[in-house]
């Protein structure tokens, strides 16, 4: 019998010994999770993805994006006023270098332009006989068909000469030309004389 209490009564101690332990177990367990949960709530606001810091989506932008940025800096370190100094200060800077620029490109004059041109493609330049008989041929037709006079055409070390007789400054100047853009000839001596324009009878009036 007596036993029997002694057990009973070890059982009860036992018992209220190992009831707050676990309660107290419990508790702190729960505290332990909560800041962990809080520490997770902190942080998801400053990390994105795993291995990727992001800023907030209303984080300023950083300092000196911008020319408009850092003037905005320095307004809010010095002050309107000495801001104002700055911005003028540095206007003077930009405004001297360029006319230093300017007075350096003045007195040096550019450097000359050298172009070599090489064709792409094969071609052989006519014989002056050839060039000559070519242009004399085409010419004789144009004029002919006008009826604006007569003309021939030499031609000698690249350079045509025209000699003959048209009927106008106009037929002249157009021979000119046409001599000037054709291949294998780079300048053109123009010997043409004009006609002296045919006197019209004068017509009186009848009395």
């Amino acid at each position: 019998m007596l036993k029997r209490r002694f057990l009973t009564w070890g059982l009860v101690l036992v018992a209220c010994s190992v009831v707050p332990r676990s309660d107290a177990w419990g508790q702190g367990s729960n505290v332990r999770a909560r800041d962990l949960a809080d520490e997770s709530a902190a942080s998801d606001t400053f990390t994105g993805q795993r291995g990727r810091i992001e800023a907030p989506a209303d984080a300023e932008s950083p300092v000196g994006r911008s020319a408009e940025d850092v003037r905005r800096s320095f307004r809010e370190m010095l002050g309107n006023e000495r801001s104002q100094s700055f911005d003028m200060s540095v206007e003077n800077i930009n405004e001297r270098r360029n006319a230093r620029r300017r007075q350096q490109r003045q007195r040096t004059p550019p450097p000359p332009v050298h172009v070599h041109l090489q064709p792409t493609f094969r071609f052989n330049l006519l014989a002056g006989d050839a060039i000559a008989a070519a242009t004399q041929t085409r010419i004789s037709k144009l004029l002919a068909a006008r009826d604006a006079g007569s003309v021939q055409v030499e031609v000698e070390n690249r350079t045509a000469r025209l000699s003959g007789t048209v009927r106008s400054e106009y037929e002249r100047d157009l021979l000119e030309k046409l001599l000037a853009i054709e291949p294998g000839v780079s300048q053109v001596e123009n010997l043409i004389s004009v006609e002296a324009p045919v006197a019209q009878p004068q017509l009186k009036a009848a009395r």
